[in-house]
Parts: C-alpha cells; sequence; structure tokens
C-alpha cells in the first residue's frame, strides 16, 4: 500500500470525489414495464417484508431511465474497534448468571477472549450522515460551530458571515444553535431532492488520509464487497437454479452493493383507529375513543352444516344463514328469521346512536342471500381460522370445537400523518434553476393489510366502501388471502373475490394539516376535519382476538386490535345454537299441549322436567321445540339431560316414543368466567 501514497491534493480530490456510485428509484415505482397479472419491481418484497424470492432481474444502469448519483464526504477513523468489541461482550456477560457463564467459557478462557478482541487490527469509522446524504438531506455528522466555548465569536466566522449578512452579535445568538454540517461536498450538479427514496449503493473509491496530509487509496478500481445486516441486504433471485443477489450490475455470487430501504425524507407515522360515522356537518367519520364500540356485528360459522349465525354488536342474534344444494351445480344461500321463544332469542331494543352499525350488519345480511356469496364467506372464515393461532385461553374450547370461531365486522382506517409541512430543495445551483421534482403528496403509497404468513394476524378480508354512499361498504368486493383461485366474476357478477396481492393495493397519500391557512391560524375543530378527511376508510372482517396488521415499506409496520372490554362484553352474551334431529325422544317435549288445539302455547315444565338428547356430552345446552300459535312458529326451550352412556339401556320405555326436531342452543357463556 505504501506504493499508493498519493500527494495531499490528489488525495482531497479524491475525498471529495465520486466516492459512491448508487441508483435510487422512487418508491412505489416499477423498473420494468409490467404486464398483466405481473409481479412488482423485484426488490419490492423488501418493501412488504416478506420473505418471497423473485426472480426478475433489475435493469442494467446503462439502461435505466432512474437517476444516478455520486457523492463523498469524511468521517473520522477510530483505532479502537477491537476495544469497543470487547467492551460490549464484558456488557453481554455481566447480564448473565454466573453459572451459566461457566457452564459454557471459563473466567480465564473469557479475559482471553477480551485481549484477543483488543487486540484486533481494525479500524472503526461511523457514517452518520451517510443514511442522510442517500436519502438526499444533505446532513452530516458535526457542528462548526462560530464561536469558542466561551461564548466568543470567532473572527474567521464574522468574515464568512458578512457575506450573508451575519454580524457578530447574531453569531453570538447561534452559538451551538445549529445544524450539522453536509457530510461531503455537493459534487454531483444533477442532484435533486427526491422525497422518497430507495435503491441500490456502492462504494467506488475510499482512501484514508492521515494528519500529516498523506493519503493511502485504500479502494480504486476494486471492487469493495462489504459485510452487510439484513436490513441493507439486497433481495435474491434464481439463477440456473441458485440463489443471485439481485443487483444492477451482477459480479457473480459476490455481491458489492448494499440496497437502502424505502425511506420518507421525514418524521412521519402510519396512523390506524377504528371508526364511526361523524357528526353533522364535520368528516363523514371519526375514530372511535376509547369507550366506544367500533363492532359493528359478529359472525360465527358452523363448519358441519356450513351456515353462519350473525349477531349485533351488543351480541343478540340477528339471522341465521343457511345453505342447501339448489342444484347440482350452485349452492344457494337461504336466510332465516332467529327464532322468538320466551324471551330466547328475544329482538333486542337499538340504540339510535348504534343504527349505523345494524344498517351495515343488515346489508352485509342482504348481500349473504346472494348464489355463492354465503358459501364464499364460509370458505374465507375457514381458510382464515386454519392459518391463525390457537383462541385466547378464556374462549370456550367447546365452542370453539362446535362452531369454529368468531369474526367481527368493523370500519377501520389508515393515513400516513407527517410532523411538519414537506421539506423543499434548497441548492443553490444553478443549473437547476427550471427543473422540478417530485413532491411527497404526490407519491401513492401502497398500503398493505394482513400478514398471511404470521398466524398472529387476524385480519380474514377487507371490503373497501362504496363511492355514491361512502358510508357504507360495497360487499360486492372482497379482498382476501383465500379467494380459492377462480374469479367469481366468472361465475356471479354480483360480487367479486380478489387476492389480496402487490399489484392490486389501495394506496395512501402522505399528509400534513398546516396549522396556518391563509394567513390565520385554524381552529381546532378545522384541524381536527382536515386530518380526519384524509384518512382511507375500510370495512374489514377480522378475528376478535388477533390485530390486524398494516405495512406500507415506508415506515415501520402498525397494528390495530379490537378493544378487548367490548369483545369480551359481547362474548358473554351471545348463545350459538344449531338445528338438531329428528331425535326419537322417550317423552313428548310438547306433553302438555292438549290434543285438541295444537296451536295453543304449551304449559311451563314442571321443575326438573328435561328432555334426554342422545347427543351433545358436553357443555350446557337448551332445546328449542318448534310448535305453532296463531299460525306462526314458536319455540319452547327446555333444558337438556347429559348424554347417556354407551351401551346403557333404559329400564323404564314410555311407549309410544315421540320423533321430533328442533334447535339445539347453548346456554354458556363464549368465555370462560374468571
Amino acid at each position: 500500500m505504501a506504493d499508493n501514497i498519493v500527494a495531499i491534493p490528489t488525495a482531497a480530490a479524491l475525498a471529495h470525489g465520486e466516492h459512491v456510485d448508487y441508483m435510487c428509484a422512487s418508491a412505489g415505482d416499477s423498473l420494468l414495464d409490467l404486464k398483466a397479472n405481473e409481479v412488482v419491481p423485484p426488490y419490492c418484497n423488501a418493501v412488504f417484508n416478506t420473505e418471497a424470492v423473485l426472480d426478475n432481474p433489475l435493469v442494467p444502469l446503462n439502461k435505466s431511465q432512474y437517476p444516478r448519483r455520486a457523492m463523498g464526504g469524511r468521517a473520522l477513523l477510530h483505532p479502537s474497534a477491537g476495544g469497543s468489541v470487547a467492551n460490549v461482550l464484558r456488557n453481554s456477560a455481566g447480564r448473565l448468571p454466573e453459572r451459566m457463564l461457566e457452564s459454557v467459557l471459563a473466567v480465564d478462557k473469557r479475559d482471553q477472549l477480551y485481549v484477543n478482541m483488543e487486540a484486533i487490527p481494525s479500524l472503526a469509522c461511523r457514517l452518520d450522515g451517510f443514511q442522510d446524504q442517500l436519502v438526499t438531506l444533505i446532513s452530516g455528522t458535526a457542528h462548526v460551530r462560530p464561536t469558542l466555548p466561551d461564548g466568543t465569536t470567532m473572527p474567521e466566522a464574522v468574515t464568512a458571515g458578512e457575506a450573508a449578512g451575519f454580524t457578530a452579535d447574531t453569531l453570538g445568538m447561534v452559538c451551538i444553535h445549529c445544524d450539522p454540517l453536509p457530510y461531503g461536498d455537493g459534487i454531483d450538479p444533477e442532484a435533486v431532492f427526491i422525497p422518497v427514496t430507495h435503491g441500490q449503493v456502492k462504494f467506488n473509491k475510499f482512501n484514508v488520509i492521515d494528519k500529516f496530509g498523506r493519503g493511502v487509496e485504500v479502494v480504486a478500481r476494486d471492487s469493495l464487497m462489504p459485510t452487510i445486516s439484513s436490513v441493507y441486504q439486497p433481495s435474491y433471485h434464481m439463477v440456473n437454479g441458485k440463489e443471485t443477489p439481485n443487483v444492477v450490475v451482477s459480479t457473480g455470487d459476490k455481491c458489492e452493493y448494499f440496497q437502502i430501504p424505502p425511506s420518507i425524507n421525514q418524521p412521519a407515522r402510519l396512523f390506524n383507529a377504528y371508526l364511526k360515522p361523524g357528526d353533522i356537518g364535520q368528516s363523514t367519520w371519526r375514530p372511535c375513543s376509547e369507550w366506544e364500540d367500533p363492532v359493528c356485528g359478529y359472525i360465527m360459522y358452523n363448519s358441519v352444516d356450513l351456515s353462519l349465525q350473525v349477531f349485533t354488536s351488543a351480541g343478540h342474534f340477528r339471522a341465521e344463514i343457511l345453505t342447501s344444494e339448489g342444484d347440482a351445480a350452485a349452492k344457494v344461500a337461504q336466510l332465516n328469521q332467529p327464532p322468538i321463544s320466551q324471551d330466547s332469542f328475544a329482538p333486542p331494543l337499538t340504540d339510535n346512536a348504534d343504527q349505523w352499525k345494524i344498517n351495515i350488519l343488515d346489508d352485509f345480511i342482504q348481500n349473504l342471500k346472494t348464489k355463492r356469496y354465503a358459501l364464499r364467506i364460509i370458505e374465507i372464515l375457514g381458510d382464515a381460522s386454519s392459518c391463525m393461532a390457537p383462541p385466547a385461553e378464556s374462549y370456550s374450547s367447546v365452542m370453539n370445537a362446535a362452531f369454529g370461531r368468531p369474526f367481527a365486522l368493523a370500519i377501520a382506517r389508515w393515513s400516513i400523518e407527517l410532523n411538519h409541512e414537506e421539506p423543499k430543495p434548497q441548492t443553490s445551483l444553478q443549473n437547476l434553476a427550471g427543473k422540478s421534482y417530485s413532491k411527497l403528496s404526490d407519491y401513492d403509497l401502497p398500503l398493505h393489510l394482513g400478514l398471511k404468513e404470521y398466524s398472529d394476524d387476524g385480519l380474514a378480508a377487507y371490503i373497501p366502501l362504496r363511492e355514491d354512499a361512502p358510508r357504507q361498504p360495497d360487499f360486492g368486493k372482497i379482498f382476501t388471502f383465500w379467494p380459492s383461485g377462480v374469479a367469481e366474476t366468472d361465475l356471479n357478477e354480483d360480487f367479486a373475490c380478489n387476492p389480496i396481492h402487490p399489484s392490486n393495493l389501495p394506496t395512501l397519500k402522505a399528509r400534513h394539516v398546516d396549522l396556518f391557512e391563509n394567513g390565520r391560524v385554524l381552529e381546532v375543530d378545522d384541524m381536527i376535519k382536515g386530518r380526519q378527511e384524509q384518512i382511507l376508510p375500510f370495512c374489514l372482517l377480522v378475528y376478535v382476538f388477533h390485530p390486524v396488521k398494516a405495512q406500507t415499506g415506508v415506515l415501520p409496520p402498525s397494528s390495530l386490535a379490537l378493544p378487548d372490554w367490548a369483545v369480551q362484553q359481547a362474548l358473554r352474551k351471545i348463545r350459538l345454537c344449531y338445528r338438531a334431529g329428528p331425535f326419537l325422544f322417550r317423552e313428548d317435549p310438547l306433553e302438555s299441549l292438549k290434543a285438541a288445539g295444537a296451536e295453543n302455547p304449551p304449559a311451563p315444565p314442571t321443575a326438573g322436567a328435561r328432555v334426554h338428547v342422545p347427543v351433545v356430552p358436553y357443555g350446557k345446552w337448551s332445546w328449542l321445540q318448534p310448535y305453532i300459535i296463531d299460525g306462526n312458529t314458536k319455540y319452547w326451550s327446555q333444558d337438556v339431560d347429559k348424554a347417556e352412556a354407551k351401551g346403557d339401556v333404559p329400564e323404564v320405555r314410555n311407549y309410544p316414543f315421540t320423533m321430533a326436531d328442533g334447535i339445539m342452543m347453548s346456554t354458556e357463556s363464549l368465555l370462560h368466567e374468571a
């Protein structure tokens, strides 16, 4: 390396030259012209944090329409890298019990390990300003203060600040309150501000300059193969059956590039909340507070007879959806009104404030009457349940085995909120005059709802809202991870079941509510309204015990869970039932009916009177026996005895036996009492 020592002017030029050569592209843009049903850009799997391996190669640099930027900078080298590693090891070992450490590594060997670490001949360098350079913020690592520690203004700073109108008094007020200097010079005059960036980077030149002005050219034309973490690691694609780094310029198995994760150039957050309709004159939707129940209704499905039971948000029975073989080709959904019997399924009193929930729930029930719609919902709920983690321990194991898991229907929102107004380019380069740049508000950032690969994600499906009626979901458009592989529009034009795929993801726009509008400060109500108008609402079909996860690729993922108190309150009221029979009873369930008038109501059952049903050995159940009164079918409730042991023959037989069918209703809560 002594042969590569150069003079200080050359070394300085190298230090400020084209150190880094990389390609950048805006998040959400495609490097390839995609055709119908094609995948998104090859390294967009990093956007959604999935493990999928996409095989399309990246476009070479010389064929790409996206910009290349070069930049350079300086940073201090520290010769204590080994000591830092040794200190980390000491701190980590100090947190563990001594007995555990002795079983792995003795004290003398540990001390020798620390000594060996400190003796590693290595240098360390912090690149704090490097990320800001990559995302075009052009900030740095160190402050150059115009004053001395005692507050005295430096003459050099006064002389340099005269051209900008700064005086000694002004610089004295600045003191230490100044931004860091840029990481390096703006060596690329074509570099412009890009509010959302990602791309691939490689080191092109790397030089070391000592305090005497001597420079060593460490990396020049030869490539530097960095060791990087999974955050910055490029994705892989298959080449001849072998995983190869998917980079702009391939070098075989080796990889000289690292990948910049998509990033917004200012603090932002992915905000989510469950919604309820806003007040008159306000926004269409507003976030629910902690004491408000966002659930519109609950859906339970029975995989045995392919039926659905729909309950209100308060846990009252609303409707039962049965599927039957209409013909050999299709299954037709039939709606059965809930049986009304001695307040067993008494219609609830509807609160006017919750009427919007009933409207959405009834609209969903009407769609379930559409041919194949109910069957598809049952398939979605069944497939989703099979991929999800077990329910909470408080959930009844009997009900879980008999009916499956409870799902909720609710309205939720997502939005990207900025903490301040959008940054603007502040370059003074003359050749950028007249050039346009993309604003952050112009970007459409994809929103990925749900994670099929994670068993603790609760999303079964999401449904967009109607454009003509923004308070009603468009139940004819279902997006789910389990579309059954069949385009539903080929079978029925009334609804479409679409797979959740990167090609059809909804998009968000980053927004900031400006506190000042037309020179005046906004009122609080106007600020709240402006914030709520930026939301993207959906109707969710979600498992009640797991949150819904969402991610954009440019911000950390977010989770949205239903309030526990609302779910527990409803599940304690829900009573599930299923149609059973016909059974051969030893006694007449309606023996008190008068033979002369079948339309007369039965007398109340005597104390201890029970129906012996030869099924259901677990749980607590009631038998709802139908009878007719005034031409309408009513149901009479009686307790059910446990099933008799196999092979047990009753000694007393009361002939004749009675054959009847009815409804088995659970009388215990879906949640175990604490």
